[in-house]
């Protein structure tokens, strides 16, 4: 295990190699000069305890860069391979969502809307199991980068972020860079007059050319982490409306290229509208099956093949249409159903 201190603002390098490994953090400030190496305060350039006084005003993070998660210092045993960035905020930084200096691609800026390009494998939130490394940390460090502004409308767990695209899914998302934007976007997606396009590769060829897919969405009852179309005999009052269009742009080989255009902007909704239809997002572990995932295990994905590819609002500001593209990521071009003169 290797240790490095950083302050905010400097978000350089987070795996900086400091000494050699030592053996575990305890779980009590008490023990934490037992814990770590005799030599803790040479390396860190800090006493044991001026950062026991640190930790105890909440002013410290450590966060296990190794695997991209987050825990406070006083949570858990980090495992023996990580590298671990002891973070020291400033008085007043919300200790929950860190700026980090993560891959974020920008595909449109001014001092109202930020439309960024979000990776698969990054979470929109921090929540459980992934308190860092999400966009809400990654905008924290474009701040910091930049600087400028996000709006605050949401709370600082949730900097300028509108919407969200699950942690599997790359593509456009429209951030509000002032609480004003951040109102005028929220009343376009109520209103369902956002354009969304997103790219899926599913698995069969349909049969169809185009479909609509009209339900009403819910939680499972068992384990409640899914979602699917409720049924007649089923109802449930916690259903919401969903409305997906489809249309089939390439067929190759046991699988197919779908385009789909949400009008309603509900969780899953395009997974479990693709699944229901029969052809499940190859890549997806939640809603496409065994076949699905092995399928994506051939062709090298490790995630849902569903990219957002396009995303069309009015500006928040000047109320004119704008339109981002985000590329396709490199791991769906390898899938072989990209071609660089696709008008889509």
């Amino acid at each position: 295990m290797r240790f490095a201190l950083e302050q905010p603002p400097t978000i350089g390098n987070h795996l900086d190699k400091m000494g050699k490994p030592l053996d575990h953090i305890g779980k009590a400030l008490d023990h934490i000069g037992k814990a770590l190496d005799d030599r803790l305060d040479e390396r860190l350039g800090l006493s044991r305890r001026a950062l026991a006084a640190l930790c105890a005003a909440g002013r410290v993070r450590a966060i296990a860069a190794g695997e991209r998660s987050g825990r406070a210092i006083l949570d858990g045993r980090p495992r023996l391979s990580d590298t671990i960035r002891l973070v020291v905020l400033e008085p007043g930084v919300d200790p929950r969502v860190l700026a980090e200096d993560l891959p974020l691609g920008v595909l449109f800026d001014d001092d109202a809307l930020l439309l960024v390009d979000k990776p698969a494998g990054m979470p929109t939130l921090p929540g459980v199991g992934h308190p860092a490394g999400t966009l809400a940390n990654a905008l924290r460090g474009l701040l910091v980068r930049e600087g400028g502004a996000l709006s605050a409308v949401e709370g600082p767990l949730r900097p300028g972020i509108v919407h969200r695209l699950d942690i599997g899914t790359s593509g456009v998302l429209a951030i509000a860079r002032t609480d004003g934007s951040h109102r005028a976007l929220a009343d376009q997606f109520r209103a369902h007059t956002i354009e969304r396009r997103y790219l899926a590769v599913v698995r069969g060829e349909p049969s169809w050319d185009e479909l609509t897919v009209e339900s009403r969405l819910a939680r499972r009852r068992a384990g409640r982490r899914a979602f699917a179309s409720v049924t007649p005999d089923r109802p449930s009052a916690e259903s919401k409306h969903a409305l997906t269009f489809l249309r089939v742009l390439r067929r190759h080989a046991g699988l197919a290229l779908v385009e789909a255009r949400p009008a309603t902007g509900r969780t899953h909704q395009i997974r479990v509208h693709l699944a229901e239809s029969g052809h499940p997002l190859i890549g997806d572990t939640e809603y496409g099956g065994a076949e699905a995932r092995h399928i994506a295990h051939r062709l090298g994905l490790v995630r849902p093949a569903l990219h957002a590819r396009e995303l069309g609002l009015r500006h928040p500001s000047t109320d004119l249409p704008i339109a981002a593209r985000a590329p396709i990521p490199p791991d769906l071009a390898r899938t072989g159903f990209f071609l660089a003169s696709d008008p889509w």
